[in-house]
């Protein structure tokens, strides 16, 4: 008899439950690989910052916080070039945004920065592709 079978679980749960682990991990690893070479294409292109496209980006004030970012290489200062919706198989294209003026927000609900960021887009065309980046 076995550990498995001895705490009360069949060994073919126990087996599907490490594949499932295992999974996982391949998948987090994968997904770390792709943020270093996006990452380095984002700072090819002269951003200084990557963000995800996630609650902290508003798109109709043109605005963002900086919580969780991808990388950050420095303070952001107005003329700096970012990153926004960063690159992954579901969502194919990103923007490149200049900062054009920042304020202090004391109400801010992020949890890093009461710092809130004004952009516009970088050019005409202001999204990019995976083959555009690389």
């Amino acid at each position: 008899m076995n550990h498995a079978t001895t705490i009360g679980y069949k060994t073919e749960n126990a087996q599907g439950s490490l594949q499932f682990a295992n999974s996982i991990i391949v998948s987090k690893k994968m997904q770390e690989k792709n943020i270093l070479i996006h990452s380095a294409s984002a700072r090819k292109n002269g951003c200084v910052c990557a963000l995800a496209n996630d609650s902290w980006i508003d798109r109709e004030k043109k605005s963002f916080y900086i919580s969780h970012p991808y990388f950050q290489d420095k303070k952001l200062n107005i003329g700096d070039k970012v990153c926004l919706d960063f690159l992954n198989e579901s969502n194919p294209k990103i923007s490149i945004v200049v900062i054009i003026s920042k304020s202090k927000n004391y109400f801010c609900p992020s949890p890093t920065s009461m710092i809130q960021y004004f952009f516009k887009s970088y050019s005409e065309k202001d999204s990019l592709t995976l083959a555009d980046m690389v």
